[in-house]
């Protein structure tokens, strides 16, 4: 269905709205403030923190949205308690999630469960009943990590096995399916609709004639890196599954390949290891999007994840690898190829549906300080929440350049965000050597009686100026004044 070289003409979209509201500290927390930042934009309460899980052994995001009427979600990243305990434990554990599957009859591979220390003749002669090849796993696996596919025969087995250990807790236990072939699709479902489905292509290079695999991989990697999205901006590394996809198809680092030729490096196809996600919401054959609404409403309680499929376009079949209550939202937010998908919106649509016709124009003026979140959650560990103040209604942006003396510059900016601060007005004043940069945004008639002042402290002086420009871009709430000439 999908033709990768064509795909390559549709460059990567991205979301605007939430593109040039990403403060750079909030990257590796996409999911969640992407989610956070719409509903605050609607004028819900928002409160948040930032900690380290060491169950995780990483930095979450959890945070509170309500809008004051009795309806409240807590969200664990881009998890909200929409989604029942139960739902979550359930597709956390593979085991259970194919007990579902079985009694609800979603597609799914053939398969069984091995405790850890079942002797691998065992596990063996399970592979040769269903047949080779087969996919090694842990039951609680994610990322791809532990993840052995297309085990031709009894070595390579045991070698997956041997593997699968690193990756295994005390009560994990190991999988062993039948592998099946087919391309990988990550379909997100909300209920009984689809709202964003993407093919997941593993690692690749294609030949120039000229460069080595390695030279090749070199320059896609400083592509990557300055890529939209976090996992775009995983870089390609050289590993044991790379270097073992060489080794079979006969290749090395070294090697040129012709001009045009396509070389997946990787079996596994995660964004975040290199991989890239291709748009198909639209192409998507309905019979596909239907097999994973019903994963989704298989689990009761569940109400929506992302649902991963393994398709066969010749054969016209797919079944269900699993479903992710907390996604990667930006290999669709993000992706390397075709149209980006606004999951957040849709999600918020679901949650607070009396809020879908609020006023973007306005508010996606403006955006909260994540930055201060983690500083005083996360770095400083000063409170155990924030809670984020409202947005204003009805927001306008200014952007002026003002000149006045150098001796009456830094009084006249202490001025300036004292009265932004009353004011309610977010932004910030910026000193350069020969003039000073006011931007602001708030209330449109709080931002008239700002004006006001501002000319008024002008008129005291002699020998100033202010001229009005044009900003588009949203601020940040809360006001800044900075010195760029301490820089000097």
């Amino acid at each position: 269905m999908i033709n990768l070289d064509s795909r390559r003409a549709i460059s990567g979209d991205s979301i605007k709205h939430i593109d040039n509201s990403l403060p750079e500290s909030a990257y590796n927390f996409l999911n969640g403030y992407a989610i956070a930042l719409e509903g605050w934009r609607r004028g819900l309460n928002l409160t948040m923190k930032i900690s380290y899980e060491w169950s995780a052994k990483a930095r979450n995001l959890r945070f509170t949205l309500s809008d004051g009427k009795g309806t409240s979600y807590d969200f664990n990243s881009a998890a909200p308690s929409k989604m029942t305990r139960e739902a979550r434990q359930i597709c956390q554990k593979k085991e259970a999630t194919k007990k579902v599957f079985e009694e609800k009859g979603v597609p799914q591979a053939e398969g069984t469960f091995f405790d850890p220390d079942t002797p691998y003749s065992e596990m063996i002669a399970y592979a040769e009943k269903i047949g080779y090849p087969v996919v090694v796993k842990p039951n609680d696996s994610f990322g791809g990590k532990g993840i052995t596919t297309n085990i031709q025969n009894e070595q390579k087995l045991i070698e997956a096995l041997d593997e699968v250990k690193k990756y295994l807790k005390e009560t994990t236990k190991i999988i062993i399916e039948k592998s099946y072939t087919g391309h990988d699709f990550r379909i997100y479902v909300i209920e009984n609709e689809v709202i964003a489905s993407a093919q997941r292509v593993p690692a690749n290079v294609t030949g120039d004639g000229i460069h080595t695999i390695k030279e090749l991989i070199d320059q896609k990697n400083k592509i990557r890196v300055n890529s939209k999205g976090p996992s775009n901006r995983k870089k390609i590394l050289v590993d044991e599954e790379l270097k073992t996809t060489l080794v079979e198809k006969n290749l090395t680092l070294d090697t040129v390949l012709p001009e045009g030729e396509l070389l997946f490096l990787k079996k596994k196809a995660n964004v975040s290891s290199g991989g890239e996600s291709i748009d198909v919401t639209d192409e998507l054959d309905e019979k596909y999007k239907k097999i994973a609404i019903q994963a989704v409403q298989a689990i009761e309680g569940l109400h929506m994840g992302a649902v991963d499929l393994l398709i066969d376009e010749e054969k016209g079949t797919a079944i269900v690898l699993e479903i992710n209550t907390k996604p990667g939202l930006d290999i669709q937010m993000y992706p390397t190829f075709g149209k980006a998908a606004d999951i957040p919106t849709k999600i918020i649509d679901y949650l607070f549906p009396e809020t879908v016709n609020y006023n973007k124009v306005s508010s996606r003026r403006m955006y909260f300080d994540f930055e201060s979140i983690l500083e005083m959650t996360y770095k400083r560990s000063i409170f155990k929440s924030v809670e984020v103040p409202k947005i204003p209604s009805n927001i306008v942006l200014k952007k002026f350049v003002i000149r006045l003396p150098k001796d009456k510059q830094d009084s006249f900016m202490s001025n300036v965000q004292r009265t932004a601060h009353r004011y309610r007005i977010s932004g910030s004043i910026r000193k350069l050597s020969d003039r000073l940069i006011l931007v602001m945004g708030g209330n449109k008639k709080k931002m008239e009686s700002m004006l006001e002042f501002i000319h008024e402290s002008l008129a005291k002086y002699k020998d100033t100026s202010i001229t009005e420009m044009v900003r588009t871009l949203p601020v940040r709430q809360g006001f800044d004044v900075i010195d760029e000439t301490k820089n000097r």
